[in-house]
């Protein structure tokens, strides 16, 4: 017998009775309001949920600060799937490979990710993005032989 045994009964005991204190959670329905939106603040820019409820699907709004950037001037990054932004404010630059393009809301973009790109605010506001990555996991990186 585990010590996990002896407490089993009891930990299910008290969860039920907890569960049924607690008032059933709401759906926050489908609208998300913009000062209520989850955020998460990195070092050269911040993400922003923009779905009123967690899901599967990762399409968040993308801010870069004035200044802001996904990777230093000199430096590119590359990693798997196909990347899509789309721009709601603000101006972007993005270069992929040796092209380098200038964004502003409306616009949008698409690419293989693997290639390398840099995308970072023009001008003196910040610029925002949604967008996402699909197929990630076709990340050649990742793949490593055995000898």
């Amino acid at each position: 017998m585990l010590l996990d045994d002896l407490f089993r009964d009891a930990g299910v005991a008290a969860n039920k009775k907890t569960a049924r204190a607690q008032p059933a959670a709401r759906s926050p329905g489908p609208v998300q309001r913009h000062h209520l939106r989850k955020a998460i603040k990195l070092a050269r820019r911040a993400l922003e949920r923009l779905t009123a409820a967690p899901t599967g699907s990762r399409v968040p709004a993308v801010i870069y600060d004035v200044g802001g950037a996904s990777c230093d001037k000199d430096a590119l990054m590359r990693h798997g799937g196909k990347e899509y932004a789309f721009m709601i404010s603000g101006r972007l630059g993005v270069r992929i490979g040796f092209e380098e393009f200038e964004l502003g809301a409306g616009d949008s973009v698409s690419f293989d990710a693997q290639t390398p790109h840099r995308l970072w605010t023009v001008g003196n506001e910040p610029a925002w993005r949604s967008g996402s990555v699909v197929n990630r996991h076709s990340d050649s990186r990742a793949r490593t032989s055995s000898a």
